[in-house]
């Protein structure tokens, strides 16, 4: 893990965090707000412990099979060649 892939899990953390906040703000005591400042707190603590602990997750691209019935593709003639037709 590099420290630019901490820092985007981290703005993450704490982007949802102020959603929390933001949404419920007004509806949450005191005490309720502090635990959810807290919660993250503790989450931004244990991001670089649990990064290199846990294994990391591996994304497959799937590849779209061809298709039997398509065009062949058209290359766009270059721009010479079309000053040489002009002309």
């Amino acid at each position: 893990m590099t420290v630019l892939s901490i820092l985007l899990r981290a703005s993450v953390v704490l982007g949802l965090l102020y959603l929390v906040h933001a949404v419920f703000a007004r509806r949450m005591s005191a005490g309720m707000r502090h635990f959810v400042w807290t919660l993250a707190v503790v989450a931004l603590l244990l991001l670089p412990v649990l990064s290199f602990v846990l294994p990391g997750w591996t994304v497959v691209e799937l590849q779209a099979p061809p298709l039997s019935g398509a065009a062949p593709a058209v290359e766009s003639p270059s721009l010479p060649s079309l000053i040489e037709e002009v002309s």
